[in-house]
């Protein structure tokens, strides 16, 4: 066998808030592999192609696109659009439009450690996974609502570049972390284009890129896993704020808030003596409201009015909820932020008892 670098070069639709050059080596179901944000680019996008593009080379590989026409026209009001300096950019505004945007994209470079470098095909499967594994603890740790998983995408192509290295027998005496981070060169060629499912355009926000590098780091050095409160915060998060789904954005939260009560005060009875089996066999006698009002108060030190308050909160995002499944209630704005507000105070209290 030849063991050697099966390299990945993946332009990912959307902005990646990692700073350029940000790496990491993990581990996926026994592939060792480095990630690395190479490049973020921000490109046109043509929803009509009633115009030209023009190209200008600029300097040595820089170059500058613009549009041909400088205005829009829309209908027979021959209402127009002033694109500055003949570039970008509107959303459309009408059917009879002529429209672009720009679209962000992140270009990442995936190294992963095979075997025999001439039997790579039966990693494709495994490699959807791989980049999956890295988004799930970018979304999650750095809070990232707007990113999308590649099975939520559509009309927003994912490009794959392939290159594969055989390892010299000095590399093949090196500890992992220096095969995968040494500098070489290798030809890359188009393996795959693919065009996913369901649509979302994204947004632009203000995300701290190297607060972001920081914290997914430390979560990948301390060998812990995304777990599924992240994951339910998260969707919630995702949809109150991008898909402005109230309704779902409270069922997802107070589930959250119901695996995270039964999940605390769990692991303190059994820290304090009371049977595995008899907690299993209560489970469902005990509604989330008694866990919510009578129990959690008795494993808070020193609670005070100000942590009555939060849990009565708490409750009432549990009322709320109760509305929305028994008699189909449409949750308000103000309930989805009340509740947001509710859950980091709740989440405070928490961090305050170290539960």
């Amino acid at each position: 066998m030849k063991k050697g670098l099966l390299y990945k070069v993946v332009t990912y639709p959307g902005l990646i808030a990692l700073k350029e050059g940000f790496g990491v080596l993990l581990n996926f179901e026994g592939y060792n592999f480095s990630v690395r944000v190479q490049q973020h680019a921000t490109v046109l996008e043509i929803l009509d192609y009633n115009n030209d593009i023009i190209t200008n080379k600029i300097s040595g590989n820089q170059t500058e696109s613009n549009l041909k026409k400088n205005r829009i026209e829309v209908s027979d009001k021959k209402f127009f659009v002033q694109i500055e300096n003949s570039k970008l950019i509107v959303e459309n505004i009408g059917k009879n439009c002529n429209s672009y945007r720009t679209r962000d994209m992140t270009n990442l470079l995936f190294e992963i450690e095979v075997d025999d470098i001439e039997k790579t095909n039966n990693l494709e499967e495994k490699f959807a996974e791989i980049l999956k594994y890295f988004l799930k603890i970018y979304r999650v740790k750095s809070g990232d609502i707007y990113s999308k998983f590649p099975d939520d995408l559509n009309h927003e192509l994912i490009v794959t570049r392939e290159g594969k290295i055989l390892y010299s027998k000095e590399e093949l005496g090196m500890a992992i972390n220096k095969r995968l981070n040494a500098e070489r060169s290798v030809s890359l060629g188009i393996k795959s284009l693919k065009m996913p499912n369901s649509f979302t355009i994204g947004s632009k926000r203000n995300m701290d890129f190297d607060k972001n590098g920081e914290v997914i780091k430390k979560f990948i050095d301390s060998k812990n896993k995304i777990s599924q409160i992240d994951e339910f915060y998260l969707k919630a998060k995702e949809e109150f704020y991008v898909n402005n789904n109230y309704k779902y954005g409270i069922l997802e939260l107070f589930t959250m808030i119901e695996v995270l009560i039964v999940d605390k005060l769990t692991k303190y009875k059994l820290a304090n003596g009371v049977s595995k089996k008899r907690l299993k066999d209560f489970k469902k006698d005990i509604p989330i409201s008694y866990l919510i009002n009578v129990e959690l108060p008795l494993i808070l030190n020193n609670i005070t009015d100000y942590d009555r308050g939060v849990l009565g909160k708490i409750d009432s995002i549990r009322k709320i909820r109760n509305d929305i499944v028994h008699e189909n209630k449409k949750p308000t704005k103000e309930e989805c932020e009340f509740a947001f507000k509710a859950v980091n105070d709740f989440l405070g209290i928490l961090n305050k008892n170290r539960l």
